[in-house]
């Protein structure tokens, strides 16, 4: 997954959520958000793929971040503060986080469950008991004595090799969206709606949707390998798990993801119809992976290694828009998203996207639009 793809789930997730997330590069800088903290701090990592971390009343969590023919990122999960306790501060180098303002408090087990959403959705990868490793080898209490988490649930399930019969239905969804096998995937959801005798979590519809938000996830990342553009297919990821608030039934929810394989399925398959050359593409791929910094036609040039008089050309040709046309089109969508799903200031969504100045977006954002960024925003909230 991108940087700035990660950077947008982090601030969806943290404020449905408020438990804090930072994701550091290779030499251990903080990426985002920009802090004063270090996972130096958090020196007992282990060779399982996440290693859980407990300190006095916080919780924490630590794992790596594997791009393909990509940088490899550090993602520390917390402070969280545990359901129970008395303290409201916690302090990590120069950082003060408040309680309820800063990080929330939760128990272990709902702690571990969110550590499992988030997993797959920053690393495409499902993520198993056996893959998380508290750096102690213990694992402390809840504090609350009749929590019966949805983890907790899962971990004796898991123990009682109950779950591998739905692992592997995982598995094979996963693998029809790929082979765009719609019949199958109905034979699998029957199947698992046969077989629905276990409860996940003393509330089986919300454990549903968090098990839906991964998949999804993970779905968003195979869409983007197999051509899709990363904008199109993280739209589709945000509508989807957005429409997890009208699931209120296990038929709901099977439902919903019949819409959603159908919804893959046809955009990959929209993907492969496109006859875009190599070139056009290898132009496109780039603007999407760098709409947080200033693409310029000389850069596109360097890149490609073509003339630029020539890429112009080529690219109205086969797209029917200029590029810079593209770009601009391209960073307003992600505008939006930045308006709808974080708290950004517009000053600060305009330094992000690089545009020269905070007078010079808006005048764009209502060229395409037609509203400015303030309306669009007002309009538009209260529909989320």
């Amino acid at each position: 997954m991108q940087l700035t793809a990660m950077i947008k789930v982090m601030d969806l997730l943290y404020q449905e959520y408020l438990i804090p997330m930072v994701i550091f590069d290779e030499e251990d800088t903080p990426l985002y958000p920009k802090m004063n903290i270090s996972t130096s701090l958090f020196n007992n990592q282990t060779d399982s793929k996440v290693t859980l971390f407990k300190k006095s009343d916080y919780l924490f969590a630590t794992f790596n971040i594997k791009n393909i023919n990509g940088p490899t990122y550090h993602f520390l999960l917390g402070p969280c503060g545990i359901t129970g306790t008395t303290a409201t501060t916690y302090k990590m180098r120069k950082e003060i986080f408040y309680s309820n303002i800063h990080y929330a408090k939760e128990t272990v087990g709902n702690f571990i469950s969110f550590l499992e959403l988030i997993y797959p959705i920053m690393t495409g990868d499902i993520l198993l008991q056996s893959d998380i490793t508290w750096h102690d080898a213990s694992v402390p209490n809840d504090p609350i004595s009749d929590t019966t988490s949805f983890v907790q649930n899962l971990y004796e399930r898991r123990v009682k090799g109950t779950t591998l019969d739905a692992y592997q239905m995982e598995l094979h969804y996963i693998e029809c969206i790929k082979k765009k096998q719609p019949e199958k995937i109905k034979y699998l959801l029957k199947k698992l709606a046969e077989n629905r005798e276990e409860n996940l979590s003393t509330n089986e519809i919300e454990s549903l949707k968090l098990k839906f938000a991964a998949l999804t996830a993970i779905l968003t990342r195979i869409s983007i390998e197999q051509g899709v553009p990363i904008n199109q297919a993280f739209s589709l990821s945000d509508t989807l798990i957005q429409g997890l608030a009208s699931v209120h039934s296990f038929e709901a929810w099977i439902e919903h993801v019949q819409i959603a394989t159908n919804s893959f399925i046809g955009i990959q398959e929209e993907a492969t119809k496109i006859s875009q050359s190599p070139l056009i593409k290898k132009i496109i791929n780039h603007i999407d992976d760098h709409l947080y910094e200033k693409v310029t036609l000389d850069t596109l040039a360097s890149v490609t290694n073509k003339n630029k008089a020539y890429l112009s050309t080529q690219f109205k040709k086969e797209t029917g828009l200029t590029i810079h046309q593209y770009i601009q089109t391209k960073k307003i969508e992600e505008a939006k998203h930045l308006l709808l799903f974080t708290e950004q200031q517009l000053f600060e969504i305009s330094a992000l996207l690089s545009f020269a100045s905070q007078s010079h977006f808006i005048k764009v954002f209502k060229q395409i639009t037609g509203t400015t960024p303030k309306e669009y925003r007002s309009k538009h909230f209260n529909t989320i």
